[in-house]
C-alpha cells in the first residue's frame, strides 16, 4: 500500500493524476455518505470541515482547507460558500464560541495531525 499526503504545500489539482482523482473521489464519496447518514440530511461544506475538524485538529484543517475544498468539489459537492465557511470557521474575529474552545483546548493539548490518503 503506497502513501500519499495530501499537503496543502504539496496540493496542485492540475498535478494529481487521474486515477489518484479517482481514489480521492471515491474515499470521499464515502466520507460524505457516512456524514449524510450520521446527519440525516445531506452533508454541507461546513459539516465536512466541521468533521475533518473533530477527526485531525483545528490547525490541520485550516492548513488543509483548500484541498478539503477542492475534494468535496470533486465529488459533485457545493463548495459555493466555502469562503464563508472559511471565515466562519477560522477567522479570529467571526470564530464561533465553539471552534474558539476546540481550538484553544487542541493548541494547550498540542495537537498536530497530518492527513494521509492510503491507496
Amino acid at each position: 500500500m503506497k502513501e500519499y499526503v495530501f499537503s496543502p504545500r504539496q496540493f496542485n489539482a492540475d498535478q494529481i493524476p487521474e486515477d489518484k482523482l479517482e481514489q480521492i473521489k471515491d474515499v470521499h464519496n464515502r466520507i460524505a455518505s457516512k456524514l449524510d447518514n450520521e446527519l440525516g440530511r445531506t452533508a454541507t461544506f461546513q459539516d465536512f470541515v466541521n468533521d475533518k475538524i473533530e477527526k485531525t485538529s483545528y490547525e490541520n484543517a485550516d492548513k488543509m482547507f483548500e484541498a478539503y475544498k477542492f475534494a468535496w468539489s470533486a465529488i459533485g459537492r457545493d463548495t459555493k460558500n466555502s469562503a464563508q465557511v472559511y471565515d466562519n470557521t477560522f477567522n479570529p474575529t467571526t470564530l464561533s464560541k465553539s471552534h474558539k474552545k476546540l481550538m484553544k483546548t487542541q493548541t494547550q493539548l498540542g495537537t498536530n495531525h497530518f492527513i494521509h490518503f492510503y491507496m
